[in-house]
């Protein structure tokens, strides 16, 4: 039985391993910082899912509402923003369904009325959204106003 150097092996599972990590590195498409706001009803919005898609970008970019409606994007590194480019935006936000009662709750009827969207619902999908943002060079501010 002959065995394959070692030092091949080790190259080998090291490039295979540099593959598959994703980690951020020159190979990865140019991002820019986007930051910005989330308003409903005249209201900012606390805790909404803020998800930036674009064509031909390897994932979405997403941030998290704070107490002030304030996000900031991710697409590879924290904070590092969006792909440059055209980008369909979704907004999504669970809240808790109406009040279950006990009964419900020990027949199992709680998981099936878990969460609910208070915001429209064209907001969830990139198909169906009407918020679109251009992502360019330098820093970016999206001021994101929903409206049923």
């Amino acid at each position: 039985m002959h065995l394959v150097n070692p030092r091949i092996n080790f190259m080998l599972f090291a490039s295979l391993a540099a593959i598959g990590c994703g980690g951020a590195g020159p190979d990865h498409a140019k991002c820019a910082p986007v930051s910005g706001t989330v308003t409903y009803k005249g209201q900012l919005v606390e805790g909404a899912t803020v998800s930036f898609w674009a064509p031909k970008a390897p994932r979405a970019a997403t941030g998290q509402t704070d107490a002030k409606g304030s996000f900031r994007l991710t697409t590879f590194a924290t904070d590092d923003g969006a792909v440059l480019g055209t980008h369909a935006v979704t907004v999504t936000k669970a809240a808790p369904a109406a009040a279950m009662n006990a009964s419900d709750m020990a027949t199992g009827k709680a998981a099936a009325a878990a969460v609910k969207d208070p915001l429209p619902a064209k907001y969830a999908d990139a198909k169906t959204t009407t918020l679109k943002f251009e992502v360019k060079s330098g820093s970016n501010t999206a001021p994101l106003e929903l409206i049923d």
